[in-house]
């Protein structure tokens, strides 16, 4: 009884929301099913739709803020030649080593722990693993420490990753790909 109701104003904001939030699902629909050109919406020029398993992993790295961020920060910056500046995510300095080398993946399971608060183990193919590993490494190196918090991957980055660690015969993408 003593809830407030919602005026006008913010039932029409609402319905806006959620009529922009279709629209956008809409549109990473027919870019997963890939029909929108890759080329027409990947501003990086790394992204595939290939490889990809769910609406959420269609989003070029330019699209998405945190990314964006990462690719303009001073560390960033400072580890390019002078006035250089990186159009993808997957060029970023850190990239390589911390995203995508077995050992540092290796070195990195340890420190990443399952929903269920367990830690990592091989319990599929060591790519699944690796897989599993270089995802989260790739969310620390962007946004830092994210808690319970999951947030896609640009599909550039699902790209590469998914190309280094390749599935194995039988295997399939589940979710995120977590160990959870």
């Amino acid at each position: 009884m003593d809830e407030p109701l919602a005026d006008e104003e913010w039932i029409k904001n609402y319905r806006q929301q959620q009529e922009e939030k279709k629209k956008q699902e809409e549109l990473l629909k027919k870019r997963l099913a890939d029909k929108t050109r890759t080329g027409e919406w990947c501003q990086c020029g790394n992204c595939s739709q290939e490889l990809l398993k769910n609406i959420s992993e269609c989003y070029c790295c330019q699209e998405l803020d945190g990314c964006v961020e990462a690719m303009a920060s001073d560390l960033v910056l400072e580890a390019l030649p002078e006035g250089q500046k990186i159009s993808c995510i997957t060029d970023h300095p850190g990239f390589k080593t911390v995203v995508l080398d077995k050992w540092s993946l290796r070195m990195a399971v340890s420190r990443f722990n399952t929903k269920e608060k367990k830690t990592y183990k091989q319990t599929g193919s060591e790519e699944r693993l690796m897989r599993a590993v270089a995802y989260r490494q790739f969310s620390r190196l962007v946004y830092g420490f994210l808690g319970k918090k999951r947030i896609p991957l640009p599909a550039c980055a699902y790209t590469i990753i998914r190309r280094t660690y390749p599935l194995q015969d039988n295997e399939e993408l589940t979710g995120l790909d977590l160990n959870e």
